[in-house]
């Protein structure tokens, strides 16, 4: 049931709250110190990761949904996944026996450890592991829309959970003219997020805040077998076992949950999609819309079909179908894009454009953004489209070196070409047109 929390003032602690830091000039004007009296100077990088107490920034204002992770956590030991500079930290603290901040930034945590010292602070890369035997709640605030891997985030932090623990999410909501800053990759909407929650084995046990500009949600670890299988076969299909992936999803009985029983044939369809097998991804696509009519996916899994095989009209009718069911999910409004282009539409540049607001990371999303904008000799837009996906930090194929480099020698920007091509050419030497793009840039 969905409800509305007010946000209410929390019990104090009973030790003194340690000083708050001041904040100064580092050796550079753009450097800034934070100083916990005698004890210790910090540097502090501003941005849009974190915010630090009492400096402004570009980072929301997490700290009424910190009090409503105290209202709602139960527990002695409570984890802050991504902790940041450790206000909530401090907060959670107040409420709770024991709080372990993690938090990847060293900076960070330097800072965390300062301004929030009864805390715990461990530094550790929540996508690739959570180094706690055990925790009796989570706070994941202002983090999954950041993380390369959400779900690896999620199941890292459910692995040291026991089962029907509790654990708090809030994120950005999306919309659909969103201008997401880095690092930001992503934002939700409460569907999406209530699936992602699902597929990593939780069941959404609360819609905590659904208005404004972030979506709150609680949580249990889920000891349904049918969401065990479920959660298995994604973990399994994400790793390559794609039998392993079938046999989980087979294991979701017919009399499970539909939402389960929906999640399941999507999977189906994703595995019959990887492997060739069109006719089975279209049984189960269609079995996933009888399931649930209003859900999206399967019209984007019909839409991806369509245009795989050359139809083009059904496959943005399709895409068109999916969208209005869910404005702010990045694959259908980018199948439209698609389609739109190749049918040689008007509005192909800013269907684009919407997809690409709403995933920013997205290689192949940005790619199309990128050949749209060069086809109408947009040539200094299509550049800053790649420009923005590399300085995300991820690892880029040589094929997106190649692409960059033509663009910006289409642009006379000969010796930036240059930098790009011999970087294409030394990770990949056997791409397709780099000898053409090497003797170009000469």
């Amino acid at each position: 049931m969905t409800t509305q929390r007010a946000t209410s003032e929390l019990r104090s602690s009973e030790t003194p709250r340690p000083s708050e830091p001041s904040y100064g000039v580092g050796g550079r004007a753009s450097e800034i110190v934070a100083h916990f009296g005698s004890r210790a100077a910090v540097d502090v990088v501003q941005g849009r990761v974190r915010a630090y107490p009492g400096l402004v920034s570009c980072a929301p204002n997490t700290l009424p949904l910190y009090e409503l992770a105290c209202r709602t956590l139960s527990g002695k030991h409570i984890l802050d996944a991504g902790c940041g500079a450790g206000a909530g930290t401090r907060l959670l603290r107040e409420q709770f026996t024991h709080v372990t901040g993690v938090e990847v930034d060293a900076r960070a945590l330097s800072f965390a450890r300062n301004y929030a010292e009864r805390a715990e602070f461990v530094q550790a890369d929540l996508c690739h592991g959570l180094p706690l035997d055990r925790v009796d709640g989570a706070a994941i605030i202002d983090l999954l829309g950041q993380a390369r891997s959400p779900e690896s985030v999620l199941r890292n932090v459910r692995a040291c959970l026991p089962a029907r623990a509790t654990i708090f999410v809030a994120e950005a909501r999306s919309y659909v003219s969103q201008r997401l800053p880095l690092p930001v990759r992503r934002a939700f909407s409460l569907s999406s997020l209530s699936r992602l929650l699902l597929r990593a084995g939780f069941e959404v046990s609360e819609v905590v805040l659904d208005s404004g500009s972030f979506i709150a949600i609680t949580a249990r670890r889920s000891d349904d077998p049918a969401v065990l299988a479920l959660s298995e076969g994604f973990h399994a299909g994400a790793r390559g076992d794609l039998e392993q992936a079938r046999v989980s999803f087979t294991k979701v009985l017919p009399s499970a949950a539909p939402s389960f029983q929906l999640e399941a044939r999507l999977g189906e369809a994703e595995l019959a999609f990887a492997i060739g097998d069109g006719d089975g991804a279209a049984r189960a696509f269609f079995a996933a819309n009888e399931l649930a009519p209003r859900d999206e996916r399967g019209w984007t899994g019909l839409s991806r079909l369509a245009l795989a095989t050359g139809q083009v009209d059904e496959g943005l009718r399709l895409a068109e179908e999916a969208v209005r069911r869910e404005p702010t999910e990045a694959e259908p409004n980018a199948l439209g894009a698609l389609a739109a282009e190749q049918l040689g539409r008007a509005n192909a540049f800013a269907a684009w454009r919407i997809a690409s607001n709403l995933a920013p990371d997205d290689v192949g999303i940005a790619t199309g953004l990128a050949r749209v904008a060069a086809a109408q000799q947009n040539l200094a837009f299509a550049i800053s489209v790649f420009e923005r996906l590399r300085d995300y930090g991820d690892t880029l194929t040589p094929d997106f070196h190649v692409t960059l480099a033509w663009l910006l020698l289409a642009d006379g920007r000969k010796n930036d070409a240059a930098l790009e091509a011999r970087y294409a050419a030394t990770i990949g030497p056997e791409t397709p047109g780099i000898a053409d793009l090497m003797q170009a840039v000469a």
